[in-house]
């Protein structure tokens, strides 16, 4: 597995934006009025009554954090700028190989919140170099964040195809899953979809050809709930895949 750190914002991001509407952007040390993210207290008895899978895993992860972490862990959760990053940060992501597990981690106010894009796919992909073999092949693409190392958001999209070892001919299977521990992040996902697309390869000094790509896509839907505004959030999440065992992946606006 390759794990990738980089330091700041900028260099994942690049000019992806998210668009609330009218946001203010509130400090790390802004408290919240009411809600789950308005003290320790609150954020606790939110996870104790959540219904979220993994809900009790994150309160324990919680209760790990000593008084000052977990006060500043209610500070980040009020900042919606690290929530436009996170959402943001699946656009323009360069093609990752589907023959190794890839971790890009990007590390946001001293280290206290991490953003983690990971891919995996297929330990049969020969990417780049051949077509992948016979038979079906799946790729995933996961993207979290972490305060004070404590996952509160996730967001999966995955897709099975089935390569024929010349070009992909069906996308078999298509779908997505969100982990939710935020308290002010509410988000719906809407039906997959999956399709086959085009795509032109061209070997460095030769020929081109052209051939099929498995494309899946989800939009996901709902609101972010900070110091009292509530602002919408639509999302088209693609994962578009290749039969030489590459894969890229989008989040835009809709």
């Amino acid at each position: 597995m390759r794990k990738h750190f980089i330091h700041g914002a900028a260099a994942a991001f690049g000019a992806a934006a998210l668009t609330f509407g009218s946001i203010s952007t509130a400090s790390a040390a802004e408290p919240a009025h009411s809600g789950p993210a308005s003290s320790p207290a609150a954020y606790v008895d939110y996870l104790e009554h959540s219904d979220e899978d993994g809900a009790s895993e994150t309160l324990e992860e919680f209760h790990s954090l000593t008084t000052s972490e977990q006060k500043r862990f209610i500070g980040y959760l009020q900042d919606p700028a690290l929530f436009t990053e996170f959402l943001t940060q699946s656009t323009g992501e360069a093609a990752a190989s589907t023959d190794t597990d890839d971790i890009q981690v990007t590390a946001l106010r001293g280290g206290d919140v991490t953003l983690e894009a990971e891919q995996t796919g297929s330990a049969l992909a020969v990417a780049a170099k051949r077509p992948l073999p016979k038979g079906n092949h799946t790729v995933t693409r996961s993207n979290k964040i972490k305060l004070m190392g404590v996952t509160v958001m996730e967001f999966k999209i995955w897709e099975t195809f089935y390569s024929n070892g010349r070009t992909i001919t069906k996308v078999v299977d298509a779908d997505g899953g969100k982990k939710n521990y935020s308290g002010v992040v509410k988000m719906s996902k809407g039906i997959a979809k999956k399709q086959l697309g085009k795509q032109s390869f061209c070997k460095k000094g030769g020929p081109c050809s052209s051939g099929n790509t498995a494309v899946a896509s989800i939009v996901w839907e709902g609101e972010v709930v900070i110091s009292g505004g509530t602002f919408q959030v639509d999302k088209k999440q693609t994962l578009v895949s290749n039969v030489y065992g590459t894969a890229t992946s989008t989040l835009v606006n809709v």
